[in-house]
């Protein structure tokens, strides 16, 4: 199911994103945070990198 994969994937970063700004905010320095990606963005990155590798 799509759902169930892109609420893992938004799980994951939601995760980093937060402990990110946790670090940055006690180093001084801007977070860098991951992007909002879905299965949908993962599968046409990678059917990309296929066609460029022909």
């Amino acid at each position: 199911m799509p759902n169930a994969v892109n609420n893992v994937i938004y799980n994951v970063i939601d995760a980093y994103n937060k402990e990110e700004e946790g670090k940055a905010r006690k180093e001084h320095r801007k977070a860098e945070l991951l992007p909002k990606i879905s299965a949908h963005n993962l599968r046409h990155t990678a059917c990309s990198n296929m066609a460029n590798r022909v």
